[in-house]
């Protein structure tokens, strides 16, 4: 139990790890405007709108990596006979990722849809390759 445990603790160290990485190099490649206020909500907002289709395409592939590595590393800690502790990472990250679409609203519809769907398959996917090592 406390194998599983430190599995998806260290999963989820990982693919949260990954994940801010993603956002950080998105934000080098597609930086904010000079001026911008990052405790104004309204100055959040009007970034979220004017952000390319490329930044939010760069922050989609970090949630597919780090929901993969995740998945990956929690099923190699806790063992390959199950898939449990992919998935529980998975399912954490998507709450993650619920509570970053709730607290910012303004994103693209399409983007909010894919990154909620991504988390917890790309995370088994983790689990599946694991299990073939």
């Amino acid at each position: 139990m406390a194998k599983r445990i430190l599995a998806v603790i260290i999963g989820l160290a990982i693919a949260i790890g990954l994940i801010a990485l993603m956002e950080k190099i998105s934000g080098k490649i597609y930086p904010a405007p000079a001026r911008m206020d990052f405790l104004n909500p309204e100055s959040v907002k009007e970034m979220m709108k004017g952000m390319p289709v490329g930044a939010y395409l760069f922050i989609l592939f970090g949630y597919i990596i780090g929901s993969f590595a995740g998945g990956f590393v929690a099923t190699l800690i806790a063992g390959k006979e199950s898939a449990r502790s992919a998935i529980i990472v998975g399912a954490v990250i998507f709450f993650g990722g619920l509570m970053n679409l709730i607290s910012l609203p303004d994103q693209p519809m399409w983007f909010n849809i894919t990154s909620q769907l991504l988390y917890i398959p790309c995370a088994f996917i983790g689990y599946l390759f694991a299990k073939r090592i």
